[in-house]
């Protein structure tokens, strides 16, 4: 009876070991390893699927690789069998894909106790039509944003709105990551079910003074201009220089920041974005040396401005607001074209220019 069963044993042994498909080992398993599983990949209708294309990689792993550049780590026999072996003590996801696109995963858990892997439910897997996952993150206009998937090949960058989508994934729980500036925005888990749509809503990002400044410097081509070298702290408050950097655009995120001072002077920019003015705290701004043709009336905004500088742009007029700016205590307008100023605005001007020294020191030849 033993040599029965014996043979009956061996025998099956020896089944599973031809049946497979490839090679049953993980790549990179380590000599700390254990006994796999032994998985079958089914139909909808039960039917085992051959030669469907199984991945295995660690649950927590994250890779930016597509499924056409990626090689299987083997493929289900005729029975749609496939076994996997010599595994190192963690956990794994496996995910098998047909022919048709259809797909399953699951997740092989090591068991510390009885020191082997299980598959997490069932070891048959039911092929089926992938789900979509998608979503939205709050974010600088031009920041970049990684949503990645953990243990499967799936890692995209948000667009320019923010938004992203995952559009053929195998049903069940998965779990996503959301990085920005290599700071964790979200580690979240979600259901994907066949041929349904999974929103996972809307991440914000806390765009920090850093991560503005950052932004800055990256939209005008400055990424090679650290943090530090524009941005400092004092007792008064948050600093920021960037004179002298060839800056042509100013983003609306620096409206944005805690700022007691900022100069922009002796750049390119021609236009100054509305939400600049948000940046009430603000006692010193200098404007000089641009290419401005006009400031917006909301510079009245900026109530605790003590000096402007506003010197060598190419001004014909002033907002009537400006008026409205109660803390200046010195204005600078010369070599500009402030030649027609209505006199209520010529008036408040010389109350901080008691020599009307402004009024003579404006260009008059044709603008370029």
């Amino acid at each position: 009876m033993k040599t029965v069963q014996t043979t009956i044993a061996l025998f099956i042994m020896a089944l599973l070991t031809v049946s497979c498909g490839g090679s049953s080992s993980v790549a990179g398993a380590t000599s700390e390893t254990t006994n796999g599983v032994v998985v079958t990949a089914v139909s909808a209708t039960g039917t085992g699927v051959a030669k469907a294309s199984v991945y295995i990689a660690k649950s927590d792993e994250l890779r930016a690789i597509k499924d056409n550049d990626r090689a299987p780590t083997m493929l289900t026999d005729v029975s749609g069998l496939f076994s996997i072996d010599s595994l190192d003590t963690v956990n794994y996801t496996v995910e098998v894909i047909d022919s048709m696109g259809n797909r399953a995963m699951s997740n092989i858990v090591y068991n510390p106790t009885s020191k082997k892997h299980e598959l997490s439910g069932s070891n048959v897997l039911t092929l089926s039509p992938t789900g979509r996952l998608f979503g939205k993150v709050e974010k600088l206009s031009s920041q970049k944003v990684y949503v990645q998937i953990f243990g499967l090949h799936r890692i995209i960058v948000t667009d320019s709105t923010g938004k992203f989508s995952f559009p053929d994934l195998p049903a069940g729980d998965l779990r996503i990551k959301v990085t920005a500036e290599d700071v964790v925005v979200a580690d979240d888990h979600f259901e994907v079910k066949p041929n349904r749509l999974t929103d996972v809503g809307t991440y914000t990002i806390g765009a920090t003074d850093s991560v503005i400044v950052r932004y800055i410097l990256d939209a005008n081509g400055l990424d090679t201009v650290t943090i530090e070298e524009v941005y400092s702290k004092t007792k008064e408050g948050y600093h920021l220089n960037f004179d002298k950097r060839g800056l042509t655009t100013i983003p609306a995120e620096i409206g944005k920041l805690r700022l007691v001072e900022l100069s922009l002077a002796q750049n390119k920019i021609t236009s100054i974005p509305d939400e600049l003015f948000n940046l009430t705290q603000l006692t010193y701004l200098d404007l000089s040396g641009n290419k401005l043709t006009e400031l917006p009336s909301s510079i009245s905004r900026l109530e605790q401005c003590e000096i402007l500088d506003i010197e060598d742009n190419e001004l014909t007029t002033l907002p009537s607001s400006i008026t409205t700016m109660v803390s200046i205590e010195e204005i600078n307008l010369n070599n500009n074209r402030l030649t027609q100023l209505p006199d209520y605005i010529k008036e408040w001007i010389n109350a901080h220019c008691p020599d009307n020294s402004w009024q003579w020191k404006q260009k008059k030849e044709p603008r370029q």
